[in-house]
């Protein structure tokens, strides 16, 4: 017996036994090689391809930019590998070997449903790392509601008397809002869970809206005005006003099964139902929707980088997979530590498996280090019985081998009220429910408000400020019960409210620093006298106040580093005696990071941060194309037909749709640069099998201190259903002469008007390059082997690079 693989162009007959070959080599794992072996030639199996890295893919980390340069680092990393196979994949989707191809950018892998046949042709590719099953898992820890304890124990009669949870009220939350009105405002909770019921009265304003779709700025939730089927913000997401469902892959994350509305009631449920179920009722939930009882690892990989490239603050994670599921434990950590580097803390349910498999009662993704793993709590502060107790070990994992057992990881980290908690049922009213899934909401809400209080902790400061402060409920010390005990908020925003707040502080460059010429203008070479003006924050008086400046990064140095306020009484503010000293050195534009570390009688410390800008900032203008005229781009292609040209573009038309807008964009010129522009049937002027790239001449931007890169595009794809991560217009930049490549903008879904984008080029690089280089690529991945075609054709015009750049006298 044999079976047929497509490997690349060719069509290979192998034996089945080669499929264990393949599985011996490496490059699949024990599960999957074990469901090839009894698959049929057409059964399409759910599978994770982890791919490596590019050859000299370490993109630098830009200094600047946050969120969006991490993940633009990362996606250009996936790309760049995906770049590699786009041919033979192709190949594979059109031949019906390979379908449902989704692109995780931070687990640098793809999911996707393929045949043996595509199995075995992209495990011979060299860019792959591995391949593993990706089985459906009922992943939800327990269910809403299907788990009470209420007559197994004896709960206390007024459990939820009060009109406010129980579990809200043990941790401390009431006293948070009452004593600091910090109910967690500003602050943004993914819920990547079952979805939501957007209707139920406790949370149908909490909801939060995402500001790129709401087109008309009125945060209403599925406003009809804002349904436009178009991608707003260019995320790769249509109409993603609330959040996405990442099973249906649609944007309507509804809830069908109750467990998510549930968690989201414990995080932000503002008693607009009649009962107040939530730890952080002014935060916003973002609405994550996997499937309750069959998720793939890729929906929630996919569903955590969505929520920290969309600026969520928390993710609660009250799902988990269980050992024997055989969890992607490597690509799981690197996804974790991934969005824990953007500034995004997870929250993991530790799972109801109890005790007595140690190391492997806790789930994944609770096992993982960066993650804070929650254990669950009953009424009188005891570990319930089916919590999961660690440690954890990753000894046997490869890539990390750590943590060896004994004695492992410890896990918990904490725990939360988890037996019976109140909260949303659904639509309506109100249900108990146990689990660890029920104790991790908890967590995500108390980490909202002390966000609200300090939004600068970032992942790792919230995880010691709540084991810090939670109740020891074992034995002393953490323990692999409950962790560092049950959370207490209210200890929690007590350590965190800082005694001091950062009034103003402004530099003088004249005689009284010794060296400058008193221009006002912040110079290199200059001595600045800087002057720190306190606020005292706390209901006490502050005795013997000092400072020290500390530089944090840029080209100067502090000459005289103390400072002294002496007593400031609570609610009054205080500029020291005698100023700082600061030198600067380094080029006209250069940043300079500043601490000020303030102590008092006592020895409690803030930490105070601001930064300073060498020069005078004045308007630019850096590069400017309206493509009327020859201003140095040039062009590489790979495809049969269709690259890039500056012409006036013709309209063109496929299935009686427009196809080309027929015109440039803006009111200064006709041309532009487009693909594909005979005029006639659509199919014979488009781009065809492979990519067309448009290159910038080298652009000087150093001095800049702000800079904007805006263009217009469209692009539009028409025919077979597509493969995202295979086709589309993408705009990239680069700051190392085209070594490595930022992706700052994707159009992967159809559009055939011009939309105008914008990017902030100071956020993602700093400084800002002496070479910076752009691109825009748009790829077509039909083949001239296949018997249909896919109309793909894009334009871009109105190229603008502005800003601000620094001067110096």
């Amino acid at each position: 017996m044999s079976r047929c693989f497509v490997v690349a162009s060719l069509l290979l007959c192998a034996p089945v036994p080669a499929l264990a070959a393949l599985g011996a080599g490496g490059r699949l794992d024990p599960a999957l090689a074990g469901a090839l072996a009894v698959a049929r030639p057409d059964e399409r199996l759910p599978v994770l391809v982890v791919l490596e890295p590019p050859p000299g893919g370490a993109v630098p980390a830009p200094v600047a930019g946050g969120r969006a340069a991490i993940a633009l680092r990362a996606r250009a990393r996936l790309h760049a590998a995906v770049d590699r196979m786009r041919p033979m994949l192709g190949r594979l989707a059109r031949r019906g070997d390979l379908a449902r191809l989704e692109e995780s950018w931070a687990a640098m892998a793809l999911g996707a449903e393929a045949t043996p046949a595509a199995i075995a042709a992209l495990a011979s590719q060299p860019g792959v790392r591995v391949l593993r099953l990706d089985r459906p898992r009922p992943a939800l820890v327990g269910a809403a509601g299907a788990s009470s304890w209420r007559g197994r124990i004896t709960l206390p009669e007024e459990e939820h008397g009060s009109g406010i949870d129980g579990g809200v009220v043990r941790t401390g939350a009431p006293k948070v809002w009452e004593r600091f009105g910090w109910t967690g405002r500003g602050v943004v909770v993914a819920v990547i869970d079952s979805g939501v019921c957007l209707d139920h009265p406790g949370i149908a304003g909490r909801i939060w809206v995402n500001p790129g779709e709401d087109r008309d700025g009125d945060g209403e939730v599925f406003d009809p005005d804002d349904l436009d089927g178009i991608d707003d913000d260019g995320n790769g997401f249509v109409d993603d006003l609330v959040g996405w469902d990442f099973a249906d892959d649609d944007p309507l994350p509804d809830d069908a099964s109750g467990h998510g509305s549930h968690v989201a009631g414990t995080i932000a449920g503002d008693g607009g139902g009649g009962f107040r179920a939530g730890m952080a009722p002014g935060a916003r939930v973002m609405v994550l929707r996997v499937p309750g009882l069959s998720t793939r690892e890729i929906d929630v990989f996919r569903a955590l980088e969505y929520a920290a490239l969309m600026g969520a603050d928390v993710a609660n994670l009250s799902l988990g997979w269980r050992a024997e599921w055989g969890p992607d434990r490597a690509t799981w950590r690197r996804v974790v530590e991934t969005v824990t580097s953007m500034g995004m803390t997870v929250v993991a349910a530790a799972g109801n498996e109890g005790w007595g498999r140690e190391p492997v009662n806790v789930r994944t993704p609770a096992d993982v280090p960066a993650a804070l793993a929650v254990g669950a709590t009953d009424p009188f502060d005891r570990p319930a019985v089916f919590s999961s107790r660690g440690p954890v070990s990753w000894q046997d994992v490869p890539g990390y081998r750590d943590h060896p057992y004994p004695p492992g990881l410890a896990k918990p980290d904490l725990a939360a009220p988890g037996v019976d908690t109140r909260s949303h049922a659904l639509c309506e009213g109100t249900g108990d429910a146990s689990g660890t899934s029920m104790a991790a909401p908890h967590v995500s809400g108390a980490a909202a408000l002390l966000l609200e209080a300090d939004p600068r902790l970032g992942p790792a400061e919230l995880r010691d400020l709540l084991v810090r402060t939670a109740v020891d409920i074992g034995p002393t010390g953490p323990d692999p019960d409950s962790g560092a005990g049950r959370i207490d908020v209210l200890a929690a925003a007590e350590a965190v409210r800082p005694p001091f707040a950062l009034e103003d502080w402004r530099f003088d460059d004249g005689a009284r620093a010794g060296r400058g010429d008193a221009d006002g203008v912040a110079e290199p070479g200059e001595r600045l006298a800087l002057t720190v003006t306190l606020r005292r924050v706390a209901p006490t008086d502050g005795e013997s106040v000092r400072g020290t400046l500390v530089v944090l990064s840029g080209p100067a140095v502090a000459v005289v580093d103390r400072a002294r306020w002496g007593r400031i009484p609570a609610g009054t503010v205080a500029r020291q005696t005698t100023p700082f000293e600061v030198e600067l050195a380094g080029r006209c534009g250069a940043r300079t990071r500043f601490a000020l570390d303030v102590t008092e009688a006592g020895g409690r410390r803030s930490r105070l941060f601001f930064e300073l800008r060498s020069g005078r900032p004045v308007p630019a203008v850096l590069f400017a194309d309206d493509a009327e005229r020859d201003r140095g781009w040039r062009i590489e292609t790979s495809a049969r037909s269709g690259a890039f040209v500056r012409v006036e573009p013709v309209g063109t038309f496929f299935g009686g749709r427009p196809a080309n807008p027929g015109r440039g964009a803006g009111s200064t010129g006709t041309f532009a640069w487009v693909t594909g522009n005979g005029g006639g049937g659509g199919l014979a002027d488009d781009l065809d099998g492979g990519t067309t790239t448009l290159i910038s001449p080298p652009l000087d931007a150093g001095g800049f201190v702000r800079l904007e890169l805006s263009w217009w595009r469209w692009f539009v794809r028409e025919g077979l259903p597509g493969l995202p991560a295979l086709e589309g217009l993408v705009a990239e930049a680069s700051a190392d002469g085209g070594e490595t490549w930022l992706m700052l903008d994707a159009a992967l879904a159809s559009d055939p008007a011009w939309r105008h984008r914008s990017v902030a080029l100071e956020k993602l690089f700093d400084p800002l390059p002496a070479e910076l280089l752009l691109r825009f690529r748009a790829a077509a991945a039909d083949a001239p082997d296949v018997g249909e075609d896919v109309l793909i054709e894009a334009g871009v015009d109105e190229i603008l690079l502005a800003g601000e750049r620094a001067v110096c006298d």
